[in-house]
């Protein structure tokens, strides 16, 4: 009896042993940083609102920050915050641990709420900058020198013809953008431009190298869209495209408003005598074809019409002061639906 009772105290002892050395690896483990957050990049993990333990715990392995759910359940559980867990995103640093982040989870350190910024159809980059100042995550003068054209971006094939330091304005794909607060100016730009990949993927735009009629490449078709953009009521691109296709088609002058209130920072429906004789690369009423580049970031509405304008045979439009689109084949016509709704 007395060996038995020797043997089961050395178990015991063993067992405890085991048992000690078990919970201090997984007290270790606990405190090991995370291995996935070996960059300097800062990962972000989101909590829902009514996620419990188990649901964060599964959320976390399938982001790869926790090879088993029981190891963040339990030490919720050890640390009696079960019921104190916070809805919110938590930033990820390098270096972080299992145990900080649940002490985040449960005392609710979440980030700040993001910064939206929408830049929508049709805007110039100055105009997209003042967007950006408004939403107050950096300065309009700060938005514009990292928008144009650098190394950080050659990687784009779409973006290939563009020389360094040219303006990025037709690149910059009208949506609306959420953005860590803090977020600086070169990768909110970055962040716009991989959309822009994206969303021409989208349409079939995946590289600078297109044939459509004189258009030979991307660059090309931003500029004619930025102007079917501008000069366009919802509904009517293809219809405005098919006219500005006609012309270029043709070697006529593109006459567009557009590129007059571009130049001047206007916006007027109808341009003055004097406005459409400024001298100015971009002043289609004095060049023939396309102007230089686009004048804003068209959408994609603009850029599909673009690509597939209507097969039509006018080359004169107008709107009405209810903003209808009326076509006109010769310019007498014209000028009959000028003298109807506008003198």
């Amino acid at each position: 009896m007395k060996k038995v009772l020797i043997v089961l105290g050395i178990l015991g002892f063993i067992g405890a042993l085991g048992l000690g050395f078990g919970f201090f690896a997984l007290y270790q483990g606990w405190n090991a940083p995370l291995t996935v957050l070996d960059s300097e990049e800062q990962r972000v993990f989101t909590v829902s609102r009514g996620d419990g333990p188990g649901t964060i715990a599964g959320n976390l392995q399938e982001a790869g920050l926790v090879d088993r759910t029981w190891e963040f359940e339990l030490l919720v559980r050890f640390r009696g915050v079960g019921g104190q867990l916070k809805a919110g995103r938590y930033a990820l640093e390098p270096g972080m641990t299992l145990f900080s982040l649940v002490d985040d989870i449960a005392r609710g350190q979440s980030l700040p709420e993001d910064v939206v910024v929408r830049i929508v159809e049709g805007l110039t980059v100055d105009e997209a900058a003042l967007a950006f100042e408004e939403s107050g995550l950096f300065s309009a003068v700060e938005f514009v020198e990292a928008a144009v054209m650098g190394p950080a971006f050659e990687d784009l094939p779409i973006l290939a013809d563009l020389q360094t330091g040219a303006s990025l304005i037709g690149y910059l794909f009208p949506d609306t953008y959420r953005f860590l607060p803090g977020t600086p100016p070169d990768q909110a730009v970055r962040r716009i431009l991989e959309n822009t990949v994206r969303r021409f993927g989208s349409i079939g735009i995946t590289g600078t190298n297109i044939q459509l009629g004189r258009m030979t490449n991307l660059h090309q078709v931003l500029t004619f869209a930025s102007i079917v953009q501008k000069e366009t009521p919802v509904g009517d691109e293809e219809l405005i495209a098919g006219v500005f296709f006609n012309r270029l088609q043709n070697g006529w002058r593109f006459e567009s408003d557009a590129t007059v209130n571009f130049i001047l920072g206007t916006s007027k429906l109808i341009p003055t005598g004097q406005d459409i004789r400024v001298n100015h690369p971009y002043n289609t009423y004095l060049i023939t074809g396309l102007p230089p580049g686009p004048i804003n970031s068209p959408g994609l509405s603009a850029i599909s019409a673009s690509l597939k304008p209507a097969d039509h045979d006018f080359f004169f439009f107008l709107h009405t002061p209810d903003r209808v689109t009326m076509m006109s084949r010769t310019f007498e016509e014209h000028l009959e639906y000028r003298a109807r709704y506008w003198e």
